[in-house]
């Protein structure tokens, strides 16, 4: 009888388990930024990074959600300049899915440290409930299968108040699915939001009118 192979998925399905196995390289990046925390250069992701002047110019501090969170440094940036931050993401954060060799600053414990950020394990397409100032999202997109975008842009509709402010990155991922940014916007305008750059580089600003 001839040997099965167990073959690993090429796509990311946040459903099947079988495709933790891409967690380490898509947080590997965010992981990097966080090592960058409490620094003189710290860095953000795209999706933050592109609005923090617009932020900045509101002073008014309120609720910031980062959607797919990982181990990113956007949620503790932002709680640091006085937001109560939530970072959302299906899979816990596991030092498993980290080198603590090369990136020593973990997510997990800063959470228990800093007491306007908090995680919560949260599958972004399914109901969540927060209502929200900013909310971003760096990188998430194409690991949503396409057919199923309308419920993550549903939950972003029903939870960003009104005039709260949108960013979302989506650069391509080899474990991805291809983004049709067109479908994006035009959701987003038919659902009273005004879109504020023009596209550049997989990103787009909007504002909940």
């Amino acid at each position: 009888m001839p040997k099965l192979i167990n073959l690993l998925p090429t796509k990311f399905d946040r459903k099947n388990l079988k495709c933790q196995h891409f967690l380490p390289t898509l947080r590997s990046r965010g992981s990097a930024r966080l090592q960058t925390l409490n620094t003189k250069n710290e860095i953000y992701s795209t999706a933050l990074h592109k609005i923090l002047p617009a932020i900045y110019y509101r002073k008014e501090k309120g609720v910031y959600v980062d959607l797919g969170c990982g181990e990113s440094s956007d949620v503790f940036g932002m709680a640091k300049y006085g937001y109560e931050s939530y970072g959302l993401d299906l899979f816990d954060l596991d030092e498993k899915y980290l080198n603590p060799a090369q990136h020593p600053i973990i997510a997990k414990k800063l959470y228990q440290t800093m007491k306007n950020a908090h995680f919560i394990k949260q599958d972004c397409c399914e109901n969540w409930n927060i209502k929200a100032d900013v909310i971003t999202s760096n990188a998430m997109l194409p690991l949503i299968n396409p057919i199923e975008i309308s419920l993550f842009l549903t939950q972003i509709k029903k939870n960003l108040k009104k005039g709260g402010l949108l960013s979302i990155f989506y650069s391509p991922l080899v474990c991805g699915y291809k983004i049709d940014s067109d479908v994006i916007k035009k959701y987003l305008i038919e659902n009273n939001f005004k879109i504020l750059n023009k596209e550049k580089d997989y990103l787009i600003i909007a504002i909940k009118q």
